[in-house]
């Protein structure tokens, strides 16, 4: 028989109305690259295609795609172009994970793989999306602000909302429910938690001030005790897009600025203590105390007396966590609440603490621990009972008493008492006694 080449190979596409797009042929086992005439591309070795095979993206949508194991981002492009929609997202990993759709009516939507297999598609255009302006207003005044947009079209359209100190902005509904809020008040937040520090230690106002450095802007400051403050976020040290994209002031700007400020209240003696954002939330009290310190100052009140759960921009939130909290039987032993992203600590009913963030806990996420405990319990039984199935089905005794997983071998003795070593999933594909050479 002639040696095979290239252009064999071609000639094989082009039979089935496609194309090979590989350019060197080197063996029947090796993988060329192939083109249908649906534009499907996929790789396969030749002799799969020599005794038939052709595009498998085709095949599954003839099979009706009943096969879900072996389902690709391609099956879900299809089924999206068949309902003249459009398949968002570029990777699948699982029947279960979410992928990103539009349907033909341009609503965005998110659904599991398992469900547009079954046929399901836009819940939009169905009626079932529960979404809509009113939820939005609703979802506003829970952190104590307002929607301002009088039009809901889906989780991935902006809406223009207005927080309760005015700050107007825009954000995805998606992100709203989530529990992000007005971008003002979280960039700000650091700035108001620095000044409740200082309020509490000293028994007396750090008011923002406009006067003292001739127009500049200190973050707070207490001309009676010449002390002032600056909370230095992210863009003091480096660029960052939102601030500077205005163009109104460079990075090189801001920090010849922030030197400007620090030289003059030298000047003045005024002593200007700069909290870096480098410095965690649960550390800022420390930081103040010893900067203070530093500077010969003594306050007030004890630091370890300062009580954050008076700190009113997060009072609500904290509140609402310690509620979840509770109704998982548990309880949050976290005294402040900095946003959804930051951890904050638990006990459950069984006194397992651990840490875990506002936004995973509204998600229902809850004891880690507990959850692997209940679940072991199950796979142990469950697995128990394998190995008792699979003896009793072919005569023999499992002599190992613990399973870790299919692929660990066991040790097993078969009805002619012949003891052997066999994982779990070798004896499901056929594999017994190697001395009697079969299953039985």
């Amino acid at each position: 028989m002639a040696k095979l080449t290239i252009l064999d190979m071609k000639k094989m596409a082009a039979e089935k109305g496609g194309f090979c797009l590989s350019e060197e042929y080197i063996n029947n086992l090796t993988k060329l690259t192939w083109k249908c005439s649906e534009g499907h591309i996929w790789d396969t070795i030749p002799k799969h295609i020599r005794k038939g095979a052709w595009c498998p993206i085709c095949a599954r949508k003839k099979e009706n795609r009943k096969s879900y194991g072996k389902v690709t981002i391609d099956d879900m492009r299809i089924i999206a172009e068949e309902k003249q929609g459009s398949c968002l997202s570029k990777e699948y990993s699982n029947k279960s994970t979410k992928l990103k759709f539009q349907c033909i009516n341009g609503h965005i939507f998110e659904s599991r793989p398992a469900e547009i297999l079954r046929r399901n598609w836009c819940a939009y255009c169905a009626g079932k999306y529960k979404n809509n302006i009113v939820k939005m207003q609703e979802v506003a005044q829970k952190f104590g602000g307002k929607c301002l947009s009088s039009k809901y079209i889906n989780v991935f359209t902006k809406l223009r909302w207005q927080c309760a100190n005015g700050h107007e902005f825009e954000a995805i509904p998606k992100h709203v429910l989530n529990g992000h809020w007005c971008p003002n008040c979280t960039f700000y937040l650091n700035e108001q938690r620095c000044r409740f520090i200082f309020e509490c230690l000293f028994n007396t106002k750090f008011l923002k001030d406009h006067t003292a450095l001739d127009g500049l802007e200190l973050d707070g400051y207490n001309p009676e005790l010449k002390l002032a403050f600056e909370y230095h976020g992210k863009q003091h040290y480096e660029e960052i897009g939102h601030f500077y994209s205005r163009g109104d002031m460079t990075l090189e700007d801001r920090m010849k600025r922030d030197k400007f400020k620090e030289e003059k209240c030298k000047e003045l003696g005024i002593e200007l203590i700069i909290i870096p954002y480098t410095i965690k939330s649960m550390d800022q009290v420390s930081f103040i105390v010893l900067e203070l310190e530093k500077r010969g100052y003594s306050f007030q009140n004890d630091p370890e007396s300062i009580d954050f759960s008076k700190f009113l921009p997060m009072k609500e939130s904290l509140k609402e966590i310690q509620e979840i909290a509770k109704s998982q039987g548990g309880r949050c032993l976290s005294i402040e609440y900095i946003n959804v992203d930051t951890e904050m600590e638990f006990e459950c009913a069984n006194g397992h603490r651990f840490f875990n963030t506002p936004y995973r806990i509204k998600k229902g996420n809850w004891c880690r621990k507990c959850f692997y405990i209940e679940k072991a319990g199950s796979t142990q039984r469950l697995d128990s009972n394998i190995m008792q199935e699979l003896a009793n089905k072919y005569g023999w005794q499992c002599l190992s008493h613990e399973y870790k997983n299919a692929r660990e071998k066991l040790k097993w003795k078969c009805g002619k008492g012949h003891i052997f070593e066999r994982s779990v999933s070798h004896v499901k594909e056929g594999r017994g006694c190697p001395e009697c050479g079969k299953l039985r």
